[in-house]
């Protein structure tokens, strides 16, 4: 899994600061234990607000194995739905 944040770190160095011009993002991270909830907040979404994306919904971490069963992920889709 280690290789999916080196992927991600590699992609979003592609981009300057502001570059994203306030195009809407949703910092959502997946990973294989609730110790590292707060990273999509505390990690994520830093960089994409400097590289100039906007987050308007709140930061969602889910577990691998129960992302599409999720009962946080119901709930947060209708506030993300909104900023779509």
């Amino acid at each position: 899994k280690a290789t999916y944040t080196g992927l991600l770190k590699l992609f979003l160095d592609q981009f300057g600061a502001g570059e994203l011009g306030q195009i809407t993002t949703f910092p959502l991270m997946l990973g294989g234990s609730y110790m590292h909830a707060l990273a999509p907040e505390f990690t994520l979404r830093p960089v994409l607000v400097e590289i100039g994306a906007s987050c308007p919904a709140p930061s969602l971490y889910l577990l691998d194995s129960e992302y599409e069963s999720s009962e946080d992920l119901e709930k947060w889709l209708p506030i993300a739905r909104r900023f779509v």
